[in-house]
Parts: structure tokens; sequence; C-alpha cells
């Protein structure tokens, strides 16, 4: 299946999603707060947010250990074709932090986000779509975990930092053409699914270290501009790099491929670690 059918079936399934959520309510926060707190699906088009979308705010919280509260979002969430000024699903106060759990479905559709946005520690439950986004402030999502279906961040343009550092991935993932204008972090994350990684831009620096990606993963097409560091990162299955365009420093230091790995009409920078690595099948041709 080639990328513009794998693009074209997530479209697809979250329109199913968006027809399935039988609620749209007004954008004003005491009608999104009273739809969450009765768990009535919502589904918000066209809308724009001048003030920062707080989920710390609008879900009630629970005191889990002495240093953390946590609330649940029992709702199916579908935002079409809107902007915010900020949205936050984390929030830390002196020694104690906010954490929000998606029982259910998050998507965001054509959205665009015009400031910071910081989904730490989320769970994610359902199945999360952001579709062909624009992310203009700093992008975190660091120990955050996925455990539906699917995870996708197709076509997605960051024009800032993303950290997505120690996150987990339960479930198939796809940055499928996405594109990185400032540093993007995924160090100590699992990605347990299948990960699609094709055709994304990497202009900056973009890290991989002790990644595990545990059912394959394919960065074929990609484009890493700048330094791209994969160093103690575990390929469990098929690793695929075919066509991908490595322009700076490449480490791949103390990496393990367990399965078949492909380097075809790969361009790699002469400046290219392999210290330690280990190859248990045959050892893919490097040029």
């Amino acid at each position: 299946m080639n990328n513009r059918s794998i693009k074209q079936n997530y479209i697809k399934y979250v329109l199913t999603i968006v027809f399935c959520c039988v609620s749209i309510v007004g954008c004003s926060a005491k009608g999104i707060e009273s739809s969450l707190k009765k768990g009535t699906d919502i589904v918000i088009r066209d809308q724009k947010f001048t003030s920062e979308f707080d989920f710390t705010k609008l879900v009630k919280s629970k005191l889990i250990t002495p240093n953390r509260k946590h609330g649940v979002v029992n709702s199916n969430i579908v935002f079409i074709d809107c902007m915010f000024n900020g949205v936050k699903a984390f929030k830390q106060e002196s020694e104690k932090m906010f954490t929000i759990e998606f029982a259910k479905n998050l998507i965001f559709h054509h959205c665009a986000f015009n400031s910071s946005t910081d989904l730490s520690y989320i769970q994610v439950n359902g199945d999360f779509s952001m579709l062909e986004c624009e992310v203009a402030g700093t992008f975190s999502m660091n120990n955050a975990w996925f455990k539906g279906k699917s995870s996708s961040f197709t076509s997605v343009k960051f024009l800032d930092k993303v950290k997505a550092v120690n996150c987990q991935f339960d479930n198939r993932t796809s940055f499928l053409k996405a594109e990185f204008e400032q540093s993007a972090s995924f160090q100590k994350s699992v990605f347990k699914g299948k990960s699609l990684m094709n055709g994304i831009t990497f202009h900056k620096y973009a890290g991989f270290d002790k990644v595990i990606f545990a059912n394959g993963v394919t960065f074929d097409k990609s484009i890493f501009k700048k330094d791209a560091l994969f160093n103690n990162t575990t390929f469990m299955v098929e690793a695929s790099f075919n066509g991908a365009q490595l322009s700076s420093t490449t480490s791949f230091s103390e990496a393990l491929f367990l399965c078949k790995t492909s380097f075809k009409e790969c361009n790699l920078a002469d400046n290219l670690t392999l210290e330690q690595v280990s190859f248990s099948v045959d050892i893919p041709v490097l040029k």
C-alpha cells in the first residue's frame, strides 16, 4: 500500500469517527465543561479559541498520589478546522502535577495550533489523530501513553521544537509526510505497533536514541538535513531506510537490528558512525 492510500484510509477513518459523534456543542468553556462532565461526545468545527484551551481546568481531577492529580475525559472529542491559542493537558504547580486521561478518541483534523501545546503525561485509551495540522509553538508530549488502535500525526507541520521523550505507542503509529522545522526528540520512546515514518522531513536535529521499534519501522524517502541519532536504538522487526537522505552526522552506535534491514538507494552522510552496531541477520549494503 503506498503513502497516498494509507493517508486516504486515515482520513476516511477520522471522518467515520466524526459522523458517529452525535453531539455538536458551542465553543464556550462552560458548554464544553458541561459536556465533558456528562461524558457527552463532542464535535467542534470551524472555531477559533482566543484563550488557551486547558483540559486541566475543564476536567475535574482527583488526587491519586501525594504529588499528582489526575482527571479523566469520558467523551469522544473531535476538532475540525479549529484554531487554538495554546492547548494544555498537563500542568505543574510547585511539587504537584495535573495529568489528563482520555478514555475514548481524541481527534484534531486540519487544525492550527498558534502557541505552545503541552500533552505531557496524557493517556489516550482510544485513537489519537492530528491529521494535517500546523503547530506553531513548542509541542510537548513527554511521557505520553497512546493505547488505542492507532496514533496519527500524518502530514503535520511542526514549526517549533517537538519533545516526545519516553512516550509509549501501543498501536500503529504514523508520521507520514510530517515536517519538523526545528529539533525533534523521541529518546527512550517505545513504538509497539508498526511505525510509519515515510516521507518525513527533519530540518534540524532528529533524536531517536534508546528508542524501541518493536513491530517494524519504515523511514523510506525521509529527509534528515541535520544530525540523525539512533544510538542504542532497538529495531526488533524489519527496519527500512530505502530512498532516505541522511545529509549530516548520522549515528547508529550500539544500535541493535534483530531482523531484515534495508538501505536501498539511501543517501548516507560521510560522517556515519556504526560503532558496536549489531545486525542479527544479513549486514545491509550501506552506500
